[in-house]
Formats: C-alpha cells, structure tokens, sequence
C-alpha cells in the first residue's frame, strides 16, 4: 500500500496527505497501521482509488481512528476484495461512508 506502519501514523496539525491509486496484498490499500491512524487539528486525509486485499481498502487501523477538530478525511472508490470496503478498524469510532459497496467493487 501506501504506507506501512508497526507503530502508529500521527498527523501533524494543518498538514494534509493524500494517497491515491494504492493497493496491498494483504490490509489497508492505503495505508496500513498497527496502533491508530490519528489526525491533528485541521488536517485532511484523502484515499482515492485505493485496493486491499483483505481489509480496508482505503485504511486499516489496528488500534483505531482519531480525529481532531476541523479534521476531514474522504474515502472515494476505495475497497477491499475479502472482507471489509473502505475502511478497517478494531478499536472504538464513529464516521459516515457512502458509495463504497462491501462487495470488493469501487463505488459510483
């Protein structure tokens, strides 16, 4: 994918990343994560056209998601082949995902 991690991924405040056109094998076509995905204040996260082979195709987040205030992140046409689309988390979060079926096909 984009990015691996063992530890954690920490984004810095009024920064922004973008990954486009990932895939992996195995979890997170964009980026995968051992501990959380954590965005600082006022940053931006973009996954686009990004592939997993397992699960979460945009981000795979072992410990979890974190978001800041005046943070954004957007998942477009991501997705996964085996399990979960977008996004794969095991710790607590709550979010909004439209137009990324869980059927391994990108969304509209």
């Amino acid at each position: 994918g984009g990015l691996f991690a063992d530890g954690g991924y920490q984004q810095e405040a009024g920064s922004s990343v973008f990954f486009e056109h990932c895939s992996a094998k195995g979890d997170g076509g964009g980026a995968s994560v051992e501990n959380s995905f954590t965005q600082g204040p006022n940053t931006s996260a973009i996954f686009r056209s990004c592939l997993g082979g397992e699960d979460g195709g945009g981000l795979h987040a072992k410990g979890g998601y974190q978001q800041e205030t005046g943070s954004s992140v957007l998942f477009e046409n991501c997705s996964a082949e085996a399990h979960q689309s977008t996004l794969a988390w095991e710790d607590n979060m709550s979010f909004a995902v439209s137009g990324c079926p869980p059927n391994g096909t990108s969304g509209p």
